[in-house]
């Protein structure tokens, strides 16, 4: 996950991500190439990802997705299904306007 938290391009960050979740993941392709990341963007997103890892294991977090409302609330995923929950969740937890 390191490299593809450094690479550069945008477009091919993106199909990092998806292939990532992707259920042939790990299968190299004959056209696919890898240019090899900056060793020192490497060590700092190793320890963002170490310092997440930390987070969600003190946190508790049963898995994942898992997101939380800027001011600390946990939002269950079924609320992100219907326009309307989140948007009573948000006038009610989040003191700032614009939930409409």
């Amino acid at each position: 996950m390191a490299p593809l938290l450094c690479e550069k391009d945008a477009q091919k960050r993106a199909a990092g991500w998806h292939r990532l979740y992707s259920a042939d993941n790990g299968m190299m392709t004959p056209s696919e190439e890898t240019t090899p990341a900056d060793e020192t963007c490497l060590k700092a997103a190793r320890a963002a990802i170490d310092v997440n890892n930390v987070a969600f294991r003190k946190f508790g977090f049963a898995g994942t997705p898992w997101v939380l409302s800027d001011t600390g609330w946990h939002l269950p995923t079924g609320i992100l299904q219907e326009t309307g929950t989140l948007n009573l969740f948000l006038k009610t937890t989040d003191s700032e306007s614009g939930h409409e």
